[in-house]
């Protein structure tokens, strides 16, 4: 259980162009910091491929080519649940209970600029 001086939410939210590219940075960030949360884009995980984080919980929305994705990560032992969503964006969303109750998200979405050359 946390005590009073530590109730409070430490987040940090970085477009990380993949994980495990970026795993010795995101390492040094939650040792540096110790964030109670911390918000991910361009993960460019593979579904079932989600790595883990010492005393952390992680949440990952992944895709099967491993475009995009997103993650929170959660540190132990603070309260939290994953929020189910229904969308076809790349999301995840996260309760994190530190005192009062806080609901976070990450999403992710790309644009897909389309070319159309017309024939005369």
């Amino acid at each position: 259980m946390l005590n009073m001086a530590q109730q409070y939410c430490n987040l940090i939210q970085w477009n990380c162009r993949g994980l495990r590219g970026s795993r010795a940075e995101i390492d040094l960030l939650i040792n540096k910091y110790s964030p109670s949360v911390f918000c991910l884009q361009e993960t460019f995980l593979k579904e079932g491929n989600d790595p883990t984080f010492k005393n952390h919980h992680p949440y990952y929305t992944s895709t099967k080519s491993g475009q995009g994705g997103v993650a929170i990560i959660v540190k132990n032992p603070i309260a939290h649940r994953q929020i189910k969503l229904q969308t076809t964006i790349q999301a995840v969303a996260v309760s994190v209970t530190l005192g009062q109750k806080h609901f976070l998200s990450v999403l992710y979405t790309f644009t897909i600029h389309i070319t159309l050359q017309l024939m005369n």
